[in-house]
């Protein structure tokens, strides 16, 4: 009852809310790939307001999205409930592993779902972005695909379906190079593109550790 509930909302906004999302000069370079289950990864996150362009072309598009985000932005009294309607739900940084797990169970039980995520983990200038979505792609078999937000041309567009090979080092070159390539951020001075040596040395630092464990407790490796 509560999924046609939604899926009935979301035909009935869809119009005014993708025009009123044109209106204001906005276009998409292509369309989103038509794949049941992705995670979709959107750079250049500077602002809030990179979650009101993903929005209304998921809805757009017949997707309704998941969006991870910090539980403060859902709990903001002015539009906290318009990023709730649109998919979001709060991540416990604190919970990792165990988290990463949960949301691995959620997204089996879906025949069709968009998880949303901004791989920087902030709207602060930082190069240390975040694996969680990647491990959580890996863990639910589930392709990645790259939504980039160019506020200097007023674009979205999307990349190619890519299916990470567990090489998370190689994955993220992938990631940035494709950032490197499209988009632009709404406070540019607020961007930086992942630093690979910082992944690849977090994944080196993992390997050690389980080195250092006995058989018993040894893990996969996840940075």
């Amino acid at each position: 009852m509560l999924v046609k509930f939604l899926k009935m909302l979301l035909t009935i906004i869809d119009v005014p809310l993708y025009a009123l999302w044109q209106a204001g000069g906005w276009k998409q370079d292509n369309d989103m790939p038509d794949v049941d289950k992705f995670m979709l990864a959107m750079g250049y996150h500077t602002t809030f307001r990179d979650y009101f362009h993903s929005i209304p072309v998921a809805i757009h598009l017949r997707r309704r999205p998941r969006i991870m985000m910090k539980q403060e932005l859902l709990d903001n009294p002015f539009y906290g409930w318009f990023l709730r309607l649109g998919g979001g739900f709060g991540v416990d940084r604190r919970r990792s592993h165990n988290y990463v797990q949960s949301i691995v169970e959620d997204i089996e039980k879906e025949d069709r779902l968009v998880m949303i995520i901004a791989p920087e983990g902030t709207r602060q200038k930082t190069d240390d972005w975040k694996t969680g979505f990647y491990h959580i792609a890996v863990g639910a078999n589930m392709p990645l695909v790259l939504v980039y937000v160019d506020y200097a041309r007023k674009r979205v567009g999307f990349s190619e379906v890519y299916y990470p090979t567990g090489d998370i080092v190689k994955d993220y070159q992938w990631i940035h190079d494709f950032f490197a390539e499209y988009g632009s951020a709404r406070y540019p001075d607020q961007f930086a593109l992942p630093d690979i040596d910082k992944i690849r040395a977090r994944v080196n630092e993992r390997e050690q550790q389980n080195i250092e464990k006995s058989p018993a407790e040894q893990t996969f490796v996840t940075p």
